[in-house]
């Protein structure tokens, strides 16, 4: 709802009702600045625009020729707007002094643009993503492809138990003290008895 003489020109032109924006995310806000020549104030409400909805101030120091301010969704200054339904964007200037508001409330939702952009870029091959999700897509890759825990080399158990198995079989070695090794020769004295019985 716009109050001035000049409501005609100036207006807000987005959000402007039905809008749904994720939080974090940077949208533009945008509007027509008619014969405003100063800067423009932007104002968060939820639930109308009277006084006691205001949320925060978005920005006080705007030009308002630009016609659009980037805003970092939910983010006002000292605060940061919680998602939910039923927001507005109020405009105002003081030269000369005019009001205009969101035709309809927008929505803040708590996506993310890290969450839609992996959804827009699923299924697509890394030649067609940029260097940052192509790194993704790769790892995600060796992730998937690793070798299962159930593998036929592993089955029967864990298989750190079975490497440390096979090291241990490894440094086992038959072993004989040299005493064994006298032990297991002939006697050669008795050797000689016995040949003399034939």
């Amino acid at each position: 709802m716009t109050t001035s003489t000049y409501a005609a020109t100036f207006q807000m032109t987005a959000p402007n009702g039905g809008e749904s924006w994720p939080l974090d995310t940077t949208r533009l806000i945008t509007w027509s600045p008619g014969n405003v020549s100063g800067n423009v104030r932007l104002d968060l409400y939820k639930g109308g625009t009277a006084l006691a909805n205001k949320v925060g101030t978005i920005t006080t120091n705007t030009p308002a020729a630009t016609g659009k301010y980037s805003w970092h969704v939910g983010k006002y200054i000292g605060g940061t707007a919680i998602a939910g339904e039923g927001y507005l964007v109020v405009i105002s200037s003081n030269t000369p002094e005019m009001k205009d508001s969101s035709n309809g409330p927008f929505t803040i939702t708590s996506g993310t643009l890290q969450t839609s952009h992996a959804k827009a870029t699923k299924g697509l091959p890394l030649t067609n993503l940029g260097p940052q999700a192509a790194a993704e897509k790769a790892l995600e890759k060796l992730t998937v492809n690793r070798p299962a825990a159930n593998d036929s080399f592993f089955q029967g158990g864990d298989p750190s138990h079975h490497l440390e198995h096979a090291h241990a079989a490894r440094r086992v070695r038959p072993h004989h003290s040299a005493g064994s090794r006298r032990n297991d020769r002939p006697d050669d004295r008795s050797l000689r008895r016995e040949q003399g019985r034939l």
